[in-house]
Parts: structure tokens; sequence; C-alpha cells
């Protein structure tokens, strides 16, 4: 995809990517809404679950000629197929990647609030420039840029601490001591190098659960956390945005971290699992 003028001088024609997972393919009109505003040149490769509506790839690829599409396995939820690009190499040509996905968190009430929230913090930008771009091209100290609010820390280990250290102790990295702090949503920009670690992992399908629902305690939702402490393990920092784009519902809770596990036990106490706060996709 391109774009021209003012916006591409500003961006330096830097080498950039988006990989978007399509999980739910009604949502692909909207994802691609999105990235139309995007005014800066990039490429984009489009992860397509094998148990997507039959001929979701050909209309995708139909509507969007240029992108590049893998279909998948229907496993690690939209990490697995996430973690099988960045192991391919594919990534290391670029100097920044967005990942996003159609998330719509059916057991939440307002799931859908908080997908679009995510793609409106990291799509949006001033003349077409996604702000998450600006921040790695003017700052290489950033590895991960997470929308506003979502950057979460070691409260958020809820089920998966142990999966993770497990993970993290293959390959010689004792997470004990290095702060967590990974994008909530497992929606981001960052700089290839900043996964560099989590590529050394060399994670494969077998490593994934199937598929049944999980809403915590996979490894899906360990490399989630596993993000933040890869770019630590490159001395790269993890960051917010600087300010919220789009509705804010989702935002006023993450921005009120020191409440949120009392603000779970009062849900998992008094409403029925289908409205169930949480972290999970």
């Amino acid at each position: 995809m391109s774009a021209a003028g003012t916006a591409q001088e500003e961006a330096g024609m830097a080498k950039v990517a988006f990989v978007a997972h399509i999980y739910y393919p009604d949502l692909w009109d909207e994802m691609l809404r999105y990235l139309m505003r995007v005014k800066i040149p990039f490429d984009l490769y489009v992860t397509v679950s094998a148990t997507a509506a039959p001929g979701t790839a050909t209309r995708i690829k139909r509507g969007c000629p240029q992108a590049n599409i893998h279909v998948v396995e229907n496993k690690g939820r939209d990490i697995l197929p996430f973690v099988s690009l960045l192991n391919s190499g594919l990534f290391t040509q670029y100097e920044a990647v967005c990942k996003i996905h159609t998330k719509k968190s059916l057991h939440l009430l307002a799931g859908s609030s908080w997908r679009r929230y995510l793609l409106s913090s990291l799509v949006a930008g001033k003349q077409g420039i996604p702000e998450g771009f600006r921040l790695l091209a003017n700052d290489d100290s950033i590895g991960i840029v997470c929308p506003r609010g979502f950057c979460l820390d070691h409260r958020a280990w809820a089920a998966n601490r142990q999966r993770a250290a497990t993970l993290a102790a293959s390959r010689g990295l004792p997470i004990e001591g290095i702060p967590l702090a990974f994008p909530a949503g497992s929606m981001f920009w960052f700089r290839p190098r900043a996964l560099e670690w989590l590529r050394s992992l060399a994670l494969t399908p077998e490593d994934f659960e199937p598929e049944a629902g999980q809403l915590d305690g996979t490894t899906a939702h360990a490399v989630e956390r596993l993000l933040g402490i890869s770019a630590a393990a490159a001395g790269l920092k993890t960051v917010e945005l600087p300010r919220q784009f789009g509705p804010g519902l989702w935002s006023h809770y993450y921005l009120k971290l020191p409440r949120l596990s009392h603000l779970e036990a009062i849900l998992r106490r008094k409403l029925t699992k289908s409205l169930r706060f949480g972290l999970e996709k």
C-alpha cells in the first residue's frame, strides 16, 4: 500500500509492515478501513484462520491485491500465527511493524469497544502517520509501543506466570527481577530486534494447546506477557502512546490498575462467566 507527498517525506520512506490475523472474517472490512487511513507506504501480511468462512482469503485478496496471505491452523489464537511469521525471519527487513487482529472478546460486555480502541490508537495518526511508528522512528531505546492504558505490569500475570517462566528458562533467561510490561490485547507496534529473544525460543505449533475456548493460562497468554520481556532482553523499553485515541471506555478500566484485582474479584463473584472481566482474548 502506498501514500504520497509530505507523509512519505516525514516518515523518511521507512520500511513498515502491518501483520493482521483474521479469525472473524466479518471484521475484515472494518480492519481494512482502519488500514486505509495510513498514508505511509507499508507491506501487509494477513494470516487467516483455516476455520474462517470459505473464500475469506480470496475475498481479502480481491479487495486488497497487495496483501500477502497465509492460511493457518486455528491454534494459538492470534499469537501462534504471528510467532510463525516472526520465526521465519520475515520481519527483519522492516524498521517498524504493527500487529493487529480481529479481536471480539465475546466473554466481555464491551469486547468490540476494546478492539476499536486498540485499532484507533495504533492506526490513527496525524497526517496518516501512526503515532506508534513516530515513537519508534524518533527514539531508538523503544522496542514496543502499546495503546494508552494497555501496557500492563506484574498485576496482570493472572494464571500465566509459571508457563512464561518455563518458556523463558528454556533459553536461560530467568524472568525474576525483570519488570513485566506487555500490550494487553496483543496489538502493538514493535521494532523487530525487540522480539529477537522471543524468536530464539523457536516455538512450534506443538508448544500450543488445541483450541478449546480457554480464557487464560495457555501458551498464547504466556507469550503475550513475554513480549515486553523479550524487548527488555534486547535492552529496549516497552512504552505506551502519550495519549489515547478513539473511545476511551476500556482505557478507563486499565488506567486504574490498582483496583483491577478487586474489580475482577467482584465480577467473578456476582456476575455470570459470560460477563467476567479479564485480560484474555
